[in-house]
C-alpha cells in the first residue's frame, strides 16, 4: 500500500484509526459481512505488518473498537457477540498476537474475564471500585468525585462478557488443529470452577447467566458425565447465595431447563446461516499453496 509508504506517520495513524472503527459499524449476523469486514481488516494488518510500531498500534484499535461495541451494544443484543468473535478469530489466524491483545484489553477493563478477587484493603469502597472493580470514573480532575451507576456498570460488564465467552466458544470449537494463543475447552471449564471459589458478589448471578448461556452447549457434548455435576454445584451451592431478584429468577429457570438435555441448545448467533457458496474466509488460517 504506497500510502503508507508516502504519508506521514501521523496521518498514517489516523487513517487506520477510522477504517477499524468505521469497519465494526453496522455489522451484523450475515456470513457475507462478517466475512467482507475480516477481509478489510486483514489487508489493513497486512499492508502495516513491516510497521511493527504501526502493526501493533492498529491491532490495539481494534480491540478497542470490540470493546466499546461490547460495553455499548451486546447487553441488549447478545447474538451480537459473535458477530465480533467471528471477525477476531478470522484475524487472529494471520495475526497471532491479536487474539492476546484482545484478551488482554477486555481483562484490563473487566475483571470478570480471569475471575480473580482482591479484598478491598485501605482503599475508600470508591477507590475499589474503580481501581479493582473497575467502574468507570465520570468526574474531571478537580471535581468531586463520581463513578458510574452500578446498573450501567453490570450492563457493561456483561456486554463484555459476551463477548468474551463468545471469544472462548468460537476459539475452542474452531481451533482443531490447536493453533498456539487460541482457547479450549479447558479454558470455559477454568472460568466457571474459578468463579464458583470465590466470594459472592450480587454481579456474578448476571455473570454466571451469561456464562452459561454461551458456553453450555459445547461444555455439555464436551463434557457429559461431568458438567451436569458442575451445574449440580451452582444450584445446590452458589445459587442459595443469592440475592432474590430477576437474575437470580434468569438463573434459577436456565439450570431447571438443562436438567432436559433436550432443551440443551447452542446460543443464538453462533451459527451464522447466509449463503451456502463457500466464502472466502472458509479456507482462512490454512497454509497458502
Amino acid at each position: 500500500m504506497s500510502f503508507v509508504k508516502e504519508c506521514p506517520q501521523g496521518k498514517i495513524q489516523r487513517y487506520f484509526i477510522y477504517s477499524y472503527r468505521t469497519a465494526f459499524n453496522q455489522l451484523s449476523l450475515k456470513k457475507k459481512q462478517i466475512d467482507s469486514k475480516s477481509k478489510i481488516l486483514n489487508e489493513l494488518l497486512s499492508s502495516i505488518k513491516n510497521d511493527p510500531p504501526i502493526y501493533h498500534l492498529s491491532m490495539t484499535q481494534i480491540a478497542q473498537n470490540i470493546m466499546k461495541q461490547a460495553s455499548i451494544l451486546v447487553a441488549s443484543n447478545p447474538e451480537a457477540s459473535f458477530c465480533y468473535a467471528y471477525v477476531i478469530l478470522n484475524l487472529s489466524y494471520q495475526h497471532p498476537e491479536l487474539m492476546q491483545i484482545v484478551m488482554a484489553t477486555f481483562h484490563n477493563e473487566c475483571p470478570y474475564t480471569v475471575p480473580i478477587c482482591k479484598e478491598r484493603r485501605n482503599e475508600t469502597e470508591d477507590e475499589y471500585k474503580i481501581t479493582v472493580l473497575k467502574y468507570r470514573l465520570l468526574s474531571k480532575p478537580g471535581e468531586a468525585l463520581d463513578i458510574e451507576e452500578t446498573d450501567t456498570y453490570t450492563d457493561r460488564m456483561i456486554g463484555i462478557l459476551y463477548v468474551y465467552s463468545a471469544l472462548l466458544v468460537t476459539g475452542a470449537s474452531y481451533n482443531k488443529s490447536g493453533t498456539e494463543g487460541f482457547h479450549s475447552y479447558r479454558d470455559l471449564w477454568a472460568w466457571l470452577a474459578r468463579i464458583l471459589k470465590l466470594p459472592y458478589r450480587e454481579i456474578y448471578a448476571d455473570l454466571l447467566l451469561v456464562f452459561l448461556k454461551q458456553s453450555t452447549f459445547f461444555l455439555y457434548n464436551k463434557y457429559k458425565t461431568d458438567f451436569p455435576k458442575i451445574l449440580n454445584v451452582i444450584e445446590k451451592e452458589f445459587y442459595p447465595k443469592i440475592k432474590n431478584d430477576s437474575a437470580s429468577t434468569r438463573l434459577r429457570l436456565f439450570l431447571q431447563d438443562c436438567k432436559n438435555p433436550s432443551n440443551i441448545k447452542e446460543p443464538p448467533g453462533y451459527t451464522i446461516k447466509d449463503d451456502p457458496e463457500e466464502s472466502e474466509f472458509d479456507k482462512f488460517g490454512q497454509d497458502d499453496d
